[in-house]
């Protein structure tokens, strides 16, 4: 009793370790995909919508370009927004009790295949009431204490915590470590059958993980070897083992076989596509590089990873690491020798080495989806967490077998246990300075070029926090050095045009307008395909029209941009952006064009446009028109939740949606004859 007692104490202190370590993440807010998948995302903004994410990848994201299929992770989103709306620190709670979670997953892993297995290992008592040392080591809970502890305290974690978007990672981790449990679990039943109530534990979890995130296809292959390891001490033959382990796991195979046909029937893509041998125009963007490229970029990225697992001083939200174009290269080398390295020293120590190897292999597989597909982020910390319990176990197994070993000790049994104790202290110090990065995007995007001077994804990103706070000439600062380099990318092209036009209508300074115009026109010719750069082109046209006084220039600018919707139809609503700010502005002659222009496309306006405009006509003060171009929205069954936030802007406004009394200031601007 009392050592059972003692055991849920410790569990409890590994859930809640989270909390004593990275609790300054709990005064951050949302930074980087936060912003489109939570903050400014419409779809998780009420339980009702919930059935809606199992069949629309859409809801994913307020942007519907960037759709995917997570309906889980959107249902966690839907109880947090729920509870707490969109106060950030219960989001990044959460993702702190999660993680406690997963670290008393970790120990139950590390437990179970610690113990001693070898033939007449005595794991008994010493004395009643007292654990003695050959339980705290045959039985592995010293050792699956510490490789919990180890998980739980890691820098590298931190992401997940602070980027709470990253949840998509840390539940992939927690239901996969939870189905690999039951699947042990599952297979060890008396007289070589299975147990049924672990058999539906496991393809619950399963179904709850693919559902999550897409690398959890791959869990039948990793969790294979740990099924035939977990019926080692049967008496059962191998061929039966194997049986038993295909058994339990079959069904999840069928389950990922009909998830990534659901995935191409919704989304277009099974999985995902492999580079090609030969790459494209852009390689930085992920579907730019060629398989070779991908691959040896990929060994040193897993160079890097090793790094930062021993010594996790150099982390960042955004790391840059540069295309490498073969295998001969030298940082290839230097990564890919660092991982034989590692592995080589795991499995040297490690005694036994059957559950290193399945640990190693568990995290082999589940890193391998951001090995071989080229995303656009080629290394992130955050992918890394799924595999961190195979890590921790192939280390923790090195060092117990290192204990073990009859070698004659060169340090006293005390000393090596302060080290251990201070190595977690210096993880667990570091850890906590990290998560003060995440307190705020301003902090996180300096602290991120602090260490990666050449991360333009960091550079862009603060540019944007920097513009949304009012300083424009800040912003125009960084999204030059982004632009800078990464010259070949439309949207860094479009958000330094962007500032260029606004820092140069408020100055009155057309040499900037003409160098936006410049580097639009360069984008154009660049992608003549894409809308975006066409956009920022003409609006530099229409701001040199004021700043030249060349109204030739604002026709032209009104004629380009009624050609955009040849390109792309959501596109339609820049016209109305343009038109208001113009009209603010006192630019009354170009923005009536644009008006007029706008009135004939309204009824080809889709709903994502007709928000935009309704949006802009509330904050120009004119609830009128904006009603009316919502009243097709509001027709239907279904109400949108952003519809519903502007129906309330209405009427705060003093209009209801049943007056149809009207206000000079609801009046269309007059058209010129």
């Amino acid at each position: 009793m009392r050592n059972d007692r003692r055991r849920f104490l410790l569990l409890v202190f590994l859930f809640l370790l989270p909390l004593a370590v990275d609790f300054p993440v709990l005064r951050g807010g949302f930074a980087f995909d936060d912003l489109h998948s939570i903050s400014r995302n419409p779809h998780i903004r009420g339980i009702e919508n919930i059935p809606r994410f199992f069949t629309d990848p859409a809801c994913f994201s307020g942007i519907p370009r960037n759709a995917m299929y997570r309906p889980f992770l959107l249902v966690t989103y839907s109880l947090d927004y729920a509870i707490a709306g969109l106060s950030p620190w219960f989001w990044h709670l959460t993702n702190l009790l999660l993680h406690g979670a997963a670290g008393v997953l970790v120990f139950f892993l590390l437990k179970r295949f610690l113990g001693a297995r070898r033939e007449g290992a005595s794991g008994g008592f010493e004395g009643p009431g007292r654990v003695g040392r050959s339980e705290w080591l045959g039985k592995g809970e010293g050792p699956a204490y510490a490789g919990a502890v180890f998980f739980l305290v890691h820098p590298l974690n931190v992401e997940v915590l602070g980027h709470v978007s990253s949840r998509s990672d840390l539940l992939l981790g927690l239901l996969l470590l939870g189905a690999l449990l039951s699947a042990c679990r599952a297979v060890e039943g008396e007289g070589g059958k299975v147990r049924f109530g672990a058999f539906l534990a496991v393809q619950a979890l399963l179904a709850a993980a693919l559902l999550t995130k897409e690398p959890s296809v791959l869990f039948p292959a990793a969790a294979f070897p740990f099924l035939v390891l977990a019926q080692a001490g049967s008496m059962k033959p191998l061929g039966g083992r194997l049986r038993r382990a295909g058994y339990v796991l079959l069904p999840g195979i069928f389950m990922a076989a009909g998830y990534l046909a659901l995935r191409k029937h919704l989304l277009g893509i099974a999985a995902a596509h492999l580079p090609p041998w030969t790459g494209g125009s852009d390689p930085l963007a992920g579907g730019g590089r060629d398989m070779v490229t991908q691959l040896s970029t990929q060994a040193l990225a897993l160079g890097k990873a090793v790094e930062l697992l021993l010594f996790p001083w150099k982390l960042s939200a955004d790391h840059w690491i540069p295309l490498q174009r073969g295998f001969l290269e030298g940082p290839v080398l230097y990564g890919l020798v660092l991982v034989f390295l590692f592995t080589a020293g795991v499995l040297f120590f490690s005694s036994p080495r059957s559950p290193s190897l399945a640990g190693l292999a568990w995290a082999a597989l589940l890193m391998s989806p951001a090995v071989l597909v080229p995303l656009n982020q080629i290394f992130a910390e955050h992918r890394l967490y799924a595999a961190g319990p195979g890590i921790a176990l192939a280390l923790a197994t090195a060092v117990t077998g290192l204990v073990r070993s009859r070698k004659p000790r060169v340090l006293p049994r005390w000393t090596g246990v302060t080290l251990l104790v201070g190595a977690f202290l210096l993880l667990g110090g570091r850890s906590f300075f990290r998560s003060l990065d995440w307190r705020d995007r301003e902090t996180l995007w300096k602290a991120t070029i602090a260490t990666d001077q050449h991360s333009y994804r960091a550079w862009a990103q603060l540019g944007q926090t920097m513009g949304e706070k009012g300083d424009e000439e800040g912003a125009l600062a960084c999204f030059r050095k982004a632009h800078e380099l990464y010259p070949a990318s439309s949207g860094l092209a479009v958000n330094l045009v962007e500032y260029l036009v606004r820092v140069a209508t408020g100055q009155g300074d057309a040499s900037l307008c003409k160098e936006g115009l410049d580097v639009a026109r360069r984008q154009v010719r660049r992608t003549p395909w894409k809308a975006l750069p066409r956009v920022k082109l003409c609006r530099c046209l229409l701001a040199l029209s004021f700043l030249e006084k060349k109204p030739a220039q604002a026709a032209s600018a009104a004629d380009a941009a009624a050609s955009i919707l040849s390109f792309t139809a959501p596109l339609d609503r820049t016209w109305a952006v343009w038109a208001g700010s113009l009209e603010a502005g006192g630019k009354r002659e170009a923005a009536r064009a644009l008006w007029k222009w706008g009135d004939q496309v309204l009824t080809r306006m889709g709903p994502q446009a007709r928000k935009a405009r309704a949006g802009l006509l509330v904050r120009l003060g004119r609830p009128m028109e904006a009603l009316e171009v919502l009243k097709p929205l509001l027709k239907r069954k279904v109400q949108d939740p952003e519809v519903r936030d502007l129906v309330e802007k209405i009427k705060v406004s003093g209009t209801s949606p049943g007056d149809s009394s009207g206000s000079p200031a609801a009046s269309p601007p007059r058209r010129s004859p």
